[in-house]
């Protein structure tokens, strides 16, 4: 399923050409909280001295919680 999403994605924008696929990765999540951690993981090294700064312009979503 993720390959068939990959090229229907890819296929969209071409048709679109409102972004550049080629050469590119497209991540697929549940949430834009799960995505930014994936993507800070990802980019992040264990052995930084200091915090990476991120940031994110307006509209941004955090985390809710619903008590």
């Amino acid at each position: 399923m993720e390959h068939e999403l990959d090229v229907q994605i890819r296929a969209l924008h071409a048709v679109v050409g409102n972004a550049i696929t080629e050469g590119r990765h497209i991540v697929v999540g549940t949430g834009s909280t799960q995505l930014y951690q994936a993507a800070l993981y990802a980019l992040s090294s264990p052995e930084q001295s200091e915090p990476t700064s991120v940031i994110s312009a307006a509209p941004y979503y955090s985390v809710r919680v619903r008590a």
